[in-house]
C-alpha cells in the first residue's frame, strides 16, 4: 500500500470552516461498546411533520404497509475528517488526512468486521440488508449502480465540498482524497446533507434500477494525525419510495419521488483509537467493538423507522 496518510500547511485567511469537530481521542472501541448508554448516543435527526400530499422532506411512514424488505447497501465507506495542528489564531494550520489507499483499507476492515452484525441489526426489524455481490445480478444492474452519479442541491454540495476546499489549498491546487469505500462499491458521500430532499430523489432512481425496496448508506467517520487513526462516528442513512404515491391532476410543489426515511449518527464523545502508524505504515490494528457500534446505531435508526411506520 501506499502512504496511508498526507500531511499539508495550508493559510486559513478567506477559508470557511464548515466542518464538524472531531471527538476527542480516548476510550477503546470495547470500553464504548461496553458503555451502558450506547443507544442513547445516537442520535437521530428530527424533520418538520410529514406532509399529507407526500411534500417536504420528512416521509409519511405511517402510509407505509411495513418495512421495506429487501435493502441494498449501496456505499459503506470512510471520511476522514482529518486533523489539524497550530494554533487557532495563526493564519497558517497544518492538516493531516488519510489518503485514498489509506481510507480504503480502513473501510474495509470495518466492513469486514461490521457486516454480520448489521445484517443481523437489519433483520431484528424484517429487513434483508443485500451487499453488492446481491443486488447486482444482473449486466444491466451493474451497469446502472457503475454508471450513477448521486446528485444533491447547491447547498449540499457546498457541505460536502468545505473539507475538499481546505484540501485542494493545502495540496497547492491538487484535491486530496480522503473518502473510500469497501471494494466493490461506490462512494456516495450523502452525509452532510442527508436529508437534502435532492439527495433522496437521486437516490430513488438508484432504487429502482437496482429492484430494491430501499437503499442504505454507512460512513464511518475517521480522524486521522501522524500517529493514529480514530473512528469518530458512524452515520446510518436509509432512503426509499414516497410512501405518498404522486396523483394526476394534483398541484405539488415540493413532492419528491424519493425520501430519506432516517438520518441517525452515532457520535463518540471521544474519538476511539483503531490503528497506529510506523514510518508512515499502518501499525498495530484493533476493530473489536465496531461491530457492536454499527449494529446499535443500525438498530436504533431502524426501531425509529418502524415506530414511524406503527403510528396512527
Amino acid at each position: 500500500m501506499k502512504t496511508p496518510i498526507t500531511r499539508h500547511a495550508v493559510t486559513l485567511t478567506a477559508i470557511a470552516l464548515a466542518i464538524s469537530t472531531p471527538a476527542r481521542a480516548g476510550e477503546s472501541l470495547q470500553d464504548i461498546a461496553a458503555g451502558e448508554d450506547l443507544a442513547k448516543r445516537v442520535q437521530i435527526t428530527k424533520g418538520s411533520a410529514p406532509n399529507e400530499k407526500g411534500e417536504g422532506p420528512t416521509p409519511n411512514l405511517a402510509k407505509l404497509d411495513g418495512p421495506p424488505r429487501r435493502v441494498a447497501l449501496v456505499s459503506f465507506y470512510v471520511a476522514d475528517e482529518g486533523k489539524a495542528t497550530g494554533s487557532y489564531y495563526s493564519s497558517t494550520r497544518t492538516f493531516t488526512w488519510l489518503t485514498q489507499d489509506g481510507a480504503s483499507h480502513f473501510a474495509d476492515r470495518y466492513y469486514e468486521r461490521g457486516l454480520p452484525a448489521l445484517r443481523e441489526a437489519m433483520s431484528r426489524h424484517g429487513m434483508e440488508l443485500l451487499t453488492h455481490e446481491q443486488f447486482l445480478d444482473s449486466a444491466e444492474k451493474r451497469k446502472a449502480y457503475t454508471d450513477y452519479e448521486l446528485k444533491m442541491s447547491m447547498a449540499a454540495r457546498l457541505l460536502l465540498g468545505a473539507i475538499g476546499g481546505i484540501q485542494k489549498a493545502a495540496a497547492s491546487g491538487k484535491e486530496l482524497k480522503q473518502s473510500a469505500v469497501a471494494p466493490g462499491y461506490r462512494l456516495l458521500p450523502a452525509h452532510p446533507a442527508a436529508t437534502d430532499p435532492s439527495i433522496g430523489a437521486s437516490l430513488e432512481d438508484l432504487r429502482r434500477a437496482l429492484g430494491a425496496d430501499a437503499v442504505l448508506l454507512v460512513k464511518n467517520g475517521s480522524a486521522s494525525d501522524e500517529k493514529k487513526v480514530h473512528l469518530t462516528d458512524i452515520h446510518i442513512m436509509l432512503y426509499g419510495p414516497n410512501p405518498i404515491p404522486r396523483k394526476e391532476g394534483v398541484m405539488y410543489v415540493q413532492y419528491k419521488e424519493g425520501q430519506c426515511y432516517v438520518d441517525a449518527v452515532l457520535r463518540l464523545k471521544k474519538a476511539a483509537e483503531v490503528a497506529t502508524f510506523k514510518k508512515k505504515s499502518i501499525g498495530e490494528e484493533n476493530y473489536e467493538g465496531y461491530e457492536t457500534l454499527l449494529a446499535t446505531a443500525a438498530d436504533r435508526a431502524m426501531a425509529h423507522v418502524m415506530e414511524k411506520i406503527n403510528e396512527q
